[in-house]
């Protein structure tokens, strides 16, 4: 795997949900500026299910060449991935 970043949340970030293609994906993208935000996030684009903070892992993925940002996987044991975090 390549060298990315760790993630933290002291850069802009863009969470955008899990969508069959990355062009429905990106058009549920939000600023999120913590663990708080993106939580709320989640819960907003998967209602009903409601999750906590403690739910939510973060992994590092790629250098995103399509969008030009490094981009890392949003996810829980319990339910899977919800999205895609990246940062410039």
């Amino acid at each position: 795997m390549e060298n990315i970043p760790a993630f933290k949340f002291d850069k802009t970030t863009n969470f955008r949900l899990h969508r069959g293609t990355l062009k429905e994906s990106l058009k549920t993208s939000v600023k999120v500026s913590s663990m708080e935000e993106l939580c709320q996030a989640i819960n907003n684009g998967f209602a009903p299910i409601k999750i906590s903070i403690e739910d939510i892992q973060i992994k590092p993925q790629c250098y995103d060449e399509r969008i030009k940002q490094y981009s890392y996987m949003v996810f829980s044991e319990k339910y899977g991935v919800f999205g895609f975090a990246s940062q410039e």
